[in-house]
């Protein structure tokens, strides 16, 4: 151990780009730690799918920005502590998705954690008629549009842009450092995931990608949560493609085309290389344009969510799967029915542990969307939290069977099958 610290205070003394890697071989979740400024360092972790955390060091302490999953959290300690002997002093959340604050809450007793306020408000927990389930880690410390603090000897700007892949986006900018930390505003090299029950909107996160390239330097280093880093110039050609892929679904929805008729077209199959990632696909991507561009369209309707949960809370499940089905029949316009709507019901279930209902959920899904990979693998990760090891194997293998790519049912195989 000593000579490993004598090593890296040799580099970090002579400004090298070190990596350093650490790994808790029970749990299966690697973190590495690049160090791309004079204070700045990736923490780039793998649960189930790489999470990217920034950290600021230097004479004040400890900055983070997101604080990834629960998993990747348990473990920031273990490599901070091989980077300083400071503590944790802030956490910056870029948004409320569970792989960006789910670490927040091995860090609450020591760190003021900042979000705009929307995060603050989904993560306690409020979600129709479900009982409450206040997140740990929730931000004590809230801002609307924008503010700045000084830290590590450099001002960090963080704006708000509200409308995009959430309603409660942000950017963080250390300006000495010229790095940008853009959470799920950019999906390097990838289709976004654009969360329209989360109050994401598709055209919203196409013209927040322009306002960020207006805003930063061109020499910005820009770090996702999720991949590589990218230039303003690789953003530009984001941007580009979002135009084109969004505008081809308007057009095809202008012409009258459904949904089902888009995907069995494959009308973005030729931007296929675009979707490499496990659950964004040419197919996942249409669904996400076509359910935002609804959204805005139609009236103002409310999720099917909304009646379930009422009557889970009061009848349970089995009256509300009956519910589903009759509103769906004789009431279909007056509900959103998107597949990301029962998906997210059943990791609202899967949090309060009624793990029986999020199961019914989740078949709901299946159902309605059974070509789609992610709904059974939402499935199997329900029938692995429940113990029900056969059936999490099969729903697995199915949703790796629609998406060869899909590394998260991949790494469940491994670890139920190794069990």
């Amino acid at each position: 151990m000593k000579k490993f610290m004598f090593i890296l205070l040799l580099a970090l003394c002579l400004g090298l780009n070190i990596s350093i890697y650490s790994q808790d071989q029970n749990a299966g979740v690697q973190i590495t730690a690049e160090k791309i400024s004079d204070n700045i360092y990736i923490l780039s972790a793998v649960d189930q799918f790489e999470i990217n955390v920034v950290a600021s060091i230097g004479p004040d302490g400890i900055l983070l920005v997101d604080a990834g999953s629960i998993a990747v959290g348990q473990r920031l300690g273990n490599i901070l502590d091989s980077l300083s002997d400071s503590t944790v002093k802030y956490i910056i959340n870029t948004h409320f998705h569970n792989d960006h604050t789910g670490g927040n809450r091995y860090f609450q007793a020591i760190a003021t954690i900042i979000s705009q306020s929307n995060v603050a408000e989904r993560m306690a927990g409020k979600y129709y008629a479900l009982t409450p389930q206040p997140e740990p880690g929730t931000p004590d410390t809230t801002f609307e549009d924008e503010f700045s603090m000084i830290f590590n000897g450099e001002e960090i700007r963080v704006k708000h842009f509200p409308s995009s892949h959430t309603d409660c986006d942000a950017v963080v900018y250390f300006t000495k450092s010229n790095v940008a930390c853009l959470g799920d505003l950019l999906f390097p090299d990838n289709f976004p995931y654009v969360d329209v029950p989360g109050g994401g909107d598709v055209d919203g996160y196409y013209s927040t990608a322009g306002k960020i390239i207006e805003w930063l330097p061109k020499d910005v280093k820009l770090v996702p949560s999720h991949g590589r880093i990218y230039t303003i110039d690789e953003m530009r050609k984001y941007q580009d493609m979002l135009a084109q892929t969004i505008g081809i679904v308007r057009k095809q929805m202008a012409e009258g085309k459904s949904l089902d008729e888009m995907t069995e077209a494959g009308i973005l199959n030729e931007w296929e290389a675009w979707g490499k990632w496990y659950i964004i696909n040419p197919e996942s991507w249409i669904r996400w344009i076509h359910q935002s561009l609804t959204k805005a369209s139609a009236p103002v309707i409310v999720s099917i969510c909304q009646p379930l949960t009422e009557t889970i809370m009061t009848a349970g499940i089995d009256d509300a799967v009956k519910q589903y089905h009759s509103l769906k029949a004789e009431h279909a316009g007056d509900y959103i029915f998107d597949e990301n709507e029962l998906n997210n019901l059943g990791y609202q279930l899967m949090a309060r542990n009624m793990l029986d209902a999020a199961v019914e959920i989740f078949k709901l899904n299946i159902e309605a969307y059974p070509e789609s990979a992610n709904t059974y693998d939402s499935m199997g990760e329900a029938y692995m939290k429940r113990g029900d090891k056969e059936l999490a194997i099969r729903n697995y293998e199915k949703s790796l069977e629609l998406n060869p790519g899909n590394d998260n049912a991949k790494w469940a195989l491994e670890k139920l099958r190794g069990e």
